[in-house]
């Protein structure tokens, strides 16, 4: 009510209407520039000249905003916003490119990409096999190999080898004896793509990691693969050879890299050691991505009680994890082509389904799940319905979310909007040229009809349902947000002519608040992100082009010129 009336007038009326002993204290004051800096504040930075897409209720476009330590002041018109200006305001002239709210990643393993990064490219090794998804794609054996002895070769003497592969069983023909001599000095680790699992180990490995004759999963007979318990022995002290420096370093390296992509926060499952560096980096205020975390490490819930959404509104636990969910892939409605499931998985989802459950009946949200399949997102939907017929501890910022959602049967749709799920869709799987993770793979196994119903992105909204794109475990180019957000406009193959259900498309308004506000609303964070309003928190993103006109299929190419987080440019290209 008073915004608008002259600041002079207002310090009149405070002194006419001040208790006793005011006015006497205040008649130095004769000015705005006078008061105090606790009292007044200019706004450190200020965007005018250019098309902000604030994603509010009304998806309104305006020319100018102003940052105030974390937050937005205020945005409008260039006319208001810049007689805010200070003598210490940076401004920035957008010179007509578009603001958009920071981009949030609903499920992406951003915790595994320093050590992939590390692991390829510290030492300066020319791999022989394809790097894909930050992790070593090999032809063959003899390729394997070749790469193997290039790593040892670069080691220190006694070193750790770890090589992320993204097809390690390529190995499996491959002996014990060929392998050790190769390295025998040096304990070599072949760890699948997925979660960096160890895979397969020389003798040396099984040494250092003094894992006991006779664990099962052990290699024997001159083989080289593992699985089960002695995996799991080898992962922990391959986590532990792992300097903590290092960790930390490519950490605040991968933060780096993604805010020039536009990401300013992502929703992962971390393991305790990646907490850790976290936790460090977090103390040092050196943060740049925020993060929202599954719980790190096991949870005894009855025991624990409901931890989530302790943290701050840089690092906080947003949830007890999810997990996977055995499924199989049908055609809507139709049994056709399913994926199989192996005897481990089943084996696990009794338990799983149980933790699931009184996770939801403690009230925790439970991001990060990896439920692929409609039969896999049927048999969750049938867990979070009977958890919530009983709760236990009623949480105000309890959410329910399903990840990876790309096919689910019809009738399924009402179910998830009557539990208000917001539902976090994968879409690599139809418009990756990958052979192993896009849409050609997809299409092999079960067919083109069924590969244009997956991810049914303007069907979940046509039913009320809040959606969001997930990039999940991307390259350098799948992890971009702006690729995610373009594919759910265009829904066109990575280089091809090729469009999958054209009818699914969203529009571009959407496809942004799936990156912005849904997601927010994902973690419980719609009232401080997702939006640029005054009194959010100031994450934002200019992209050098029009977001609202460039064509569609170039959306994932706009170039992020400007990132800002929590008031602080965490990316620039000038």
């Amino acid at each position: 009510m008073t915004r608008n009336v002259p600041a002079l007038f207002l310090l009149f009326l405070l002194g006419l209407f001040s208790p006793p002993g005011y006015s006497q204290a205040s008649q130095s004051v004769t000015s705005l520039q006078d008061l105090p800096a606790e009292v007044l504040a200019y706004p450190e930075i200020v965007l005018f000249n250019g098309k902000i897409l604030t994603v509010d209720e009304e998806f309104s476009t305006v020319e100018a905003l102003a940052i105030r330590g974390e937050r937005i002041l205020a945005v409008g018109d260039d006319a208001r916003i810049l007689k805010m200006l200070g003598p210490q305001t940076r401004r920035i002239d957008l010179e007509g490119k578009t603001v958009l709210p920071g981009l949030i990643d609903t499920h992406y393993h951003l915790n595994e990409y320093p050590a992939r990064h590390m692991l390829l490219t510290e030492k300066g090794i020319q791999w022989e096999g394809n790097v894909e998804l930050l992790s070593v794609l090999w032809k063959d054996a003899a390729q394997a190999l070749r790469d193997i002895k290039q790593a040892v070769d670069a080691a220190g003497p006694g070193e750790l080898v770890r090589i992320p592969s993204r097809n390690p069983d390529v190995v499996q023909d491959v002996t014990m004896e060929q392998l050790d001599s190769i390295a025998p000095d040096n304990p070599v680790v072949i760890a699948a793509a997925v979660q960096l699992r160890p895979a397969a180990l020389n003798s040396k490995a099984i040494q250092w990691a003094e894992i006991p004759p006779g664990t099962p999963g052990l290699p024997s007979d001159g083989a080289v693969m593992l699985t089960g318990p002695a995996s799991a022995l080898v992962a922990q002290y391959v986590k532990r050879a792992m300097p903590a420096e290092k960790v930390i370093f490519w950490h605040k390296e991968t933060m780096a890299l993604v805010n020039s992509w536009g990401l300013t926060m992502t929703v992962t499952r971390v393991t305790p050691d990646d907490f850790n560096s976290l936790r460090e980096i977090w103390l040092q205020d050196q943060l740049t991505v925020r993060w929202r975390i599954a719980f790190p490490g096991p949870l005894d819930i009855p025991n624990t009680g409901n931890v989530s959404d302790i943290g701050d509104d840089w690092l906080r636990i947003s949830g007890a994890g999810g997990g996977a969910v055995p499924g199989s892939r049908a055609a809507f409605g139709q049994w056709t082509t399913q994926v199989p499931i192996t005897a481990e998985e089943v084996a696990g989802w009794p338990q799983r389904r149980r933790d699931l459950v009184e996770a939801l009946r403690y009230g925790w949200s439970v991001p990060n799940s990896h439920i692929v399949g409609n039969i896999a997102v049927r048999a969750v939907l049938d867990a979070m319905e009977e958890a919530l017929q009983d709760p236990i501890v009623r949480s105000s910022n309890q959410r329910l979310t399903m990840d990876h959602m790309v096919d689910l049967f019809y009738e399924d749709f009402a179910r998830i909007k009557a539990l208000d799920v917001i539902a976090s869709v994968r879409v690599r799987d139809l418009f990756s040229d990958d052979h192993s993770l896009g849409s050609s793979s997809q299409q092999a196994v079960f067919g083109a009809d069924f590969v244009n119903k997956m991810a049914p992105l303007q069907t979940y909204l046509d039913s009320g349902i809040r959606t969001t794109v997930e990039g999940d475990m991307g390259d350098e180019m799948l992890g971009r947000p702006l690729w995610t957000i373009g594919k759910a406009v265009c829904r066109c193959v990575d280089g091809s002519t090729r469009i999958w259900n054209e009818g699914q498309k969203v529009s571009r308004q959407d496809a942004l608040r799936m990156k912005t506000t849904w997601a927010a609303e994902y973690v419980g964070d719609e009232k401080k992100l997702g939006s640029l309003e005054a009194g959010k928190l100031a994450d934002l993103v200019v992209v050098d082009g029009d977001y609202m006109t460039v064509p569609e299929d170039q959306i994932s190419e706009l170039e992020v010129v400007l990132t800002i987080v929590g008031g602080k440019v965490v990316h620039s290209s000038n």
